[in-house]
């Protein structure tokens, strides 16, 4: 069976990074495929053959490379939203452990998920949560 730690290279396509730069959800992606030795963007059928826009003056690579940057500065500065919404369990009668991060106490704690509805702050183990959602410790070096 396929083991996500054999991969180290992923390739992806998009039609048009530019239109989901802002995409909080392209953000989290390009957060959890950091740990890949390399990650490129590759042209789809609609997009090959076609440049930048001239305004942007950067190639598709160059583009994905600074969204890319972005997007990781902007997750290492502030946690997403999704880390601010409460723990939500939902309606549904099921009894899935899973994890919110909760952002009084900094930190990810279990909770009990009824399997439908509730919201994004839900992470199947702890570390996704930690990954996504807790700031990175500032060293203090003085």
């Amino acid at each position: 069976g396929f083991r996500g730690a054999e991969l180290t290279h992923v390739l992806i396509c998009l039609r048009d990074a530019v239109l989901i730069r802002e995409s909080v959800i392209l953000k989290v992606l390009l957060l959890l495929l950091s740990r890949f030795s390399r990650v490129r963007l590759c042209a789809t059928p609609e997009t090959a053959g076609h440049q930048a826009p001239p305004s942007l003056g950067f190639s598709r690579q160059e583009q994905w490379n600074n969204l890319k940057q972005e997007a990781s500065q902007d997750l290492f500065q502030t946690p997403p939203d999704l880390c601010q919404l409460p723990q939500a369990r939902g309606p549904c009668k099921a009894a899935l452990l899973r994890y919110f991060y909760n952002s009084t106490s900094n930190a990810c704690e279990p909770f009990t998920y009824g399997g439908c509805q509730g919201n994004d702050n839900n992470f199947e183990t702890t570390e996704m949560c930690l990954r996504i959602c807790q700031p990175p410790e500032t060293e203090d070096k003085s």
